[in-house]
């Protein structure tokens, strides 16, 4: 036993490696080594005694040097990252402006699911290419039955402003470097009015129904909007048309904090938005007029003019008032240089 006690001893370094299952051994067999011990000779229980300090001794040490590893790693984490707030102001700007996520493609993003779980929804784009899918109508019709909203806007194939975004796509494919199918708007104002035409005959079919329609509100905006705007009860995504880009490749950022700043003007320029557009109903008839004459073809837009009406009387131009006086003295006195204003 003392020949074994001894041996063991001498291998302490190579037991550390399995510390804990020996020190468990140890532990769950407590009772029969207090038996052992009794019958041992005095230098061996000496020896005994000390190999199991020796271990607890060990494992304490190994453990507290694993602790203050681990709080070094840590303490240089933190450090790193409160460093690159403090530097970049990420915390800061994301806490003053309340933007809360970042897509980086907002044509893969599920904005069905955002509406199925909306009570109020409001979608402002420069066209609606959900229109020829059910799924969305059903949405919709889900929400006006519990009592909720449903604001769409899109842009009036008849503006003189879409005219002219629309005849500069003829340049994207010579800048797109072959990659067509980004910059491609074909069809782009015909699109508009089937989409016009869809969605006046969704109206049209619940009316027919006998559904409430009062918080359904479909509309044309008479400008080329800028950027495209959704917005499900109080989040609001924003994403903006790049020039000679196609807008479903813009990237879409959510802000859900309405007492920000940012997201009050974001709010406030979505509002301008639905208020400058007029009601579809009003302006259909036209737009579904104009679609079957073929004025919204794209041959018809690209060999389009469009004249600007100056004003029938010029405004009259100021005649010139001699200088009287003095002219001001614009040289410094203390300096003797030439002050600008």
């Amino acid at each position: 036993m003392e020949e074994f006690v001894k041996q063991g001893a001498n291998n302490v370094p190579s037991l550390v490696e399995n510390l804990d299952w020996i020190i468990g051994i140890f532990l769950a067999f407590s009772v029969a080594l207090f038996g052992l011990v009794k019958r041992m000779s005095e230098s061996t229980r000496t020896n005994v005694t000390l190999l199991v300090l020796g271990l607890f001794a060990v494992a304490a040490l190994r453990d507290r040097q694993a602790t203050g590893s681990l709080r070094k790693v840590v303490d240089e984490l933190h450090a790193n990252n409160t460093a690159l707030l403090n530097t970049e102001g990420i915390l800061a700007d994301r806490a003053k402006t309340g933007v809360e996520r970042v897509l980086a493609q907002n044509v893969h993003y599920d904005w069905l699911s955002e509406i199925r779980k909306s009570t109020n929804v409001t979608i402002a784009k420069l066209d609606l290419n959900f229109t020829d899918n059910p799924e969305y109508y059903s949405a919709f019709e889900m929400i006006l039955a519990k009592g909720g909203s449903v604001t769409l806007v899109l842009a009036d194939p008849r503006s003189p402003a879409m005219w002219l975004r629309y005849m500069e796509e003829s340049k994207a494919d010579v800048t797109s470097n072959g990659k067509e199918e980004e910059t491609a708007w074909i069809r782009g104002l015909e699109d508009l009015a089937e989409q016009s035409y869809r969605l006046f005959q969704w109206r049209l079919r619940l009316l027919k129904q006998g559904q409430d329609v009062n918080k359904l509100s479909i509309r044309v905006f008479p400008h080329y909007p800028t950027h495209a705007f959704y917005k499900f009860d109080g989040s609001l995504y924003v994403h903006h048309y790049p020039y000679l880009r196609r807008g479903f490749h813009a990237p879409a950022f959510l802000f859900a904090n309405p007492e920000t700043q940012t997201y009050k003007f974001l709010k406030g320029c979505l509002d301008e938005v639905v208020s400058a557009s007029v009601p579809l109903e009003t302006a259909y008839s036209d737009i579904w007029k104009q679609y079957k004459a073929g004025q919204l073809s794209d041959q018809a837009v690209s060999g389009a003019r469009i004249a600007i009406d100056k004003p029938e009387t010029s405004p009259k131009i100021p005649s010139e008032q001699p200088l009287s006086g003095k002219p001001p003295d614009t040289t410094s006195k203390r300096s003797g240089k030439v002050s600008t204003p």
